[in-house]
């Protein structure tokens, strides 16, 4: 199980919310009318904010059975939050490599960071990356 996707809930009940006030508005200027065709109309406004309640409602429903879930096995969103933050430090410490790399390309070849004998370093890979990195540990 993966962690709940709590703020597009959030943004689904709050659009309910705004929609729900405006249906609210427009139900009490039909049903206040001095038209009976407005009159009408009203009962299909308020059916509108019979469907949006219910829409509402199994969206927060389903927020609450995952959350009750979590709660009963919380190891289950431990594990989903662990592997995540595993992935993200594996990415933050290539990216550090790539600026160390860069930082010692740029401090040695002025103008011309992203070239090495003539292999354009974003294209060149691990390859390039190695010869690099042996390059900076000869040339620190």
């Amino acid at each position: 199980m993966s962690a709940p996707d709590v703020v597009p809930v959030a943004w689904d009940v709050s659009a309910s919310m705004r929609k729900a006030f405006s249906l609210g508005q427009k139900y009490w200027q039909q049903s206040d009318s001095d038209f009976v065709s407005q009159h009408k109309k009203s009962d299909a406004t308020f059916e509108s904010f019979n469907v949006l309640t219910a829409e509402a409602k199994a969206t927060v429903d389903a927020m609450q059975a995952q959350i009750d879930e979590l709660a009963s096995n919380p190891h289950s969103w431990k594990g989903a939050l662990e592997g995540t933050i595993l992935k993200m430090g594996e990415r933050i410490d290539a990216l550090g490599k790539d600026a160390a790399r860069y930082r010692w390309l740029r401090s040695r070849l002025p103008g011309g960071a992203y070239r090495i004998e003539g292999v354009v370093y974003s294209e060149g890979g691990a390859g390039v990356d190695a010869d690099v990195d042996a390059a900076m540990k000869a040339n620190p």
